[in-house]
């Protein structure tokens, strides 16, 4: 399998991983942990109202000693949320539910923050690598998903064959939005319609899941996101 490969001259603590929102927040984080695959299986509401914005989220045990807290940090173009988790069809990812219409401007889309703490605590922590897998980027004639990542050190994208999404440099980062083709479920096997991006040294995620297109009808779709390395592999 061969694959292509794009880094980043320079990297931050932060990996923006959008369906369209780029920020960083500043604190002081506790020592930093090793390369770890993230599994976002178990959670409970921290504070605020359910799915709504300001919700926060705490998702157990991520990594051994690490919660993962899951901030709604806005919603934008009338796009709601109709779960923050979805746990099919596997539990070890992130799968929030976008209820949207695509017409609307600006593009329908829900921003969220993710930052990593020690279990039990808000104490923020870094971890070595982060491995953000986006993956099932698809969509219609009329209702196409996006992603923008900017912060990251390197993204893979699948080459053979080759994949389908269409990349766009914007302010905000890397624009990577889904092809007219909908694929069934949510596998990370069409790598086609995925990516993985890498940041060294995280503290936190930020991501926004989004939609564009001319449909004026509201539906539901369900993102996917994995936070393991090798979704897209990396092959010289």
């Amino acid at each position: 399998m061969t694959l292509f490969y794009h880094r980043l001259a320079a990297h931050a603590a932060t990996v923006a991983v959008s369906f369209a929102l780029v920020a960083f927040a500043a604190f002081t984080a506790a020592p930093v942990l090793g390369q770890q695959s993230l599994s976002f299986s178990s959670y409970s509401l921290e504070s605020g109202v359910d799915l709504q914005q300001n919700a926060v989220y705490r998702f157990h045990d991520v990594t051994t000693g690490v919660d993962a807290l899951v901030t709604i940090d806005a919603y934008r173009g009338g796009a709601a949320l109709t779960r923050i988790d979805d746990a099919s069809p596997s539990a070890a990812n992130l799968a929030p539910v976008l209820s949207a219409t695509p017409a609307n401007t600006p593009n329908p889309q829900v921003d969220l923050v993710i930052t990593f703490v020690t279990a039990d605590t808000s104490t923020p922590i870094v971890l070595d690598t982060v491995f953000v897998s986006p993956v099932d980027i698809d969509g219609t004639a009329t209702r196409r998903e996006f992603a923008i990542l900017s912060g990251y050190d390197y993204y893979i994208l699948e080459s053979d064959p080759p994949s389908e999404l269409a990349i766009t440099t914007i302010p905000e980062g890397t624009l990577f939005t889904a092809p007219t083709s909908d694929y069934s479920g949510t596998s990370p096997d069409t790598t086609w319609v995925a990516l993985t991006a890498a940041v060294v040294n995280a503290s936190q995620v930020q991501m926004s899941i989004g939609q564009t297109g001319s449909d004026a009808t509201t539906a539901t779709r369900v993102s996917s996101i994995h936070f393991v390395p090798g979704v897209v592999p990396y092959s010289q």
